[in-house]
């Protein structure tokens, strides 16, 4: 009885944690309805001159927002402490600059990264060199086929809005139910609707030591698409993305077979927890 009232107690503080993270470690972040960095003022105005997805942002992306991720770990092994399934083999799909590969290695047998970005591979293969038991391999999430099955998989800090329809959110969800073994556990976050209309037309503004940059928001609420620009003085990113609420991504893993076990978080970030029947 104490042994399951602990299980609970552990599960119900790391979904806590993750859920609130608290700020970045590096740096203050704020959001405005105007620009407020006089340098970013012209990259603003004229859209150029034109950078990849994260070519600036890679390095600093665990700065600003690797808050989001790195308390995964502990939800994932507490969740599965709780549900007596085993820990031993874990994929981190959009694994960014490899942050939470590394914490996985400490605690799992071995740990696989995807990404597709190349600034962010080169980023976590960098970091995974440390650890012997991980593998990080360039791949879409849209469509990946790793020849092996895992006992759980992680997707977080919002990369499942980088998806462009419902059709291709319905495809990674088959890809994860493909990749997982039976009973094995997925977990995600998504930002919804409620979170995209309230910074429509907003700018998050990120300032460290090291760099000042900002987030402008546009979106378009018929579409349900969020079109973000990260702003630097030398130049600007443009990241598209698709707003996705509890029933879309519900009603994409159970066409893949995979079950709701829990949901929570605001009504801006939420949290997901799915296992494969």
């Amino acid at each position: 009885m104490i042994s399951r009232l602990a299980k609970r107690l552990r599960l119900w503080l790391a979904r806590h944690r993750l859920a609130f993270p608290g700020s970045p470690a590096v740096g203050r972040i704020w959001l405005g309805s105007r620009l407020q960095f006089d340098e970013l003022a012209t990259v603003d105005a004229t859209n150029e001159p034109r950078l990849a997805p994260y070519q600036r942002l890679a390095p600093f992306y665990d700065d600003y927002a690797g808050h989001w991720c790195l308390r995964y770990d502990n939800y994932l092994l507490y969740l599965a402490s709780a549900r007596n399934v085993p820990q031993a083999r874990v994929l981190d799909l959009s694994c960014g600059t490899g942050g939470l590969v590394g914490r996985l290695a400490q605690r799992c047998e071995r740990v696989v990264g995807l990404d597709t970005n190349p600034y962010m591979l080169a980023l976590a293969r960098s970091a995974a060199g440390a650890y012997e038991n991980t593998s990080i391999v360039a791949g879409d999430i849209r469509q990946f086929a790793l020849g092996e099955r895992f006992d759980a998989i992680v997707c977080a800090s919002d990369s499942l809005n980088y998806v462009a329809s419902d059709d291709e959110l319905a495809r990674v969800m088959q890809g994860i139910a493909h990749h997982l073994e039976s009973g094995g556990l997925f977990v995600c976050d998504v930002l919804g609707r409620a979170f995209s209309s309230v910074v429509n037309g907003h700018y998050l503004h990120y300032e460290s030591p090291a760099v000042r940059f900002a987030l402008a928001f546009e979106f378009d609420p018929e579409t349900g698409r969020d079109s973000t620009r990260v702003l630097f003085p030398d130049g600007v990113e443009h990241h598209e993305r698709m707003a996705i609420n509890d029933h879309q991504l519900t009603e994409a893993a159970r066409s893949a077979n995979l079950q709701l076990i829990a949901s929570f978080g605001s009504m801006g970030r939420r949290y997901f927890a799915f296992t494969r029947t």
